[in-house]
């Protein structure tokens, strides 16, 4: 391993251990300050996405249960959803497999999802649905969009370019689609 990869993982680490004091914590800590925390916990994991596209030829693909995985990235996001009240109703996912390179898999899914939090009202329960159509399995992302945090965003659109960069890696397809105050992210994958 390279100096620049034991850096990315040490920022990573220590990122992670600070979001996860501030998550048992949550009522004692300053919202801005956990917003902040969020922030940096997700440029760390960009910094490592981008490391893992010039990595993935030495991931393996292996049968994945899509429930499994999608329950795990929901839990990664426990912090800025619970500060937004924000839930999630997942639906169609057990029981379904795919193949794939998990690692990547699980970097799209946490883009995505925390994009949908992010920008969704206090309150939003986010829709995730699975299906199986043709030999492909189907995930499908639904949220609001509040508009006013759509305008204090200052983000610069490059997790959703990581994240189509990482669903090609794994032959995956991603679609968005806006109407209005919805938006609808559908992730496709192989069986």
């Amino acid at each position: 391993m390279d100096m620049k990869t034991v850096l990315i993982h040490e920022l990573a680490n220590k990122v992670s251990a600070l979001k996860s004091v501030s998550e048992l914590n949550i009522e004692c800590i300053d919202r801005s300050l956990a917003e902040l925390i969020d922030s940096i916990d997700l440029i760390a994991k960009y910094i490592l996405d981008l490391e893992t596209l010039n990595l993935h030829e030495n991931m393996k693909e292996e049968k994945l249960k899509l429930g499994r995985v999608i329950e795990d990235v929901i839990s990664e996001l426990n912090i800025i959803a619970n500060l937004k009240s924000v839930s999630f109703e997942v639906s169609g996912c057990e029981g379904l497999e795919v193949l794939s390179k998990e690692f990547i898999l699980r970097r799209s899914l946490y883009n995505i999802l925390h994009n949908a939090v992010k920008f969704s009202p206090k309150g939003e329960k986010i829709g995730i649905r699975c299906a199986a159509e043709e030999g492909k399995a189907v995930i499908n992302v639904e949220n609001s969009v509040d508009e006013e945090s759509l305008k204090k965003s200052k983000g610069s659109g490059i997790g959703m370019t990581i994240t189509r960069k990482l669903t090609e890696v794994i032959n995956a397809e991603i679609r968005q689609n806006s109407n209005g105050s919805k938006v609808t992210t559908e992730i496709i994958l192989k069986f």
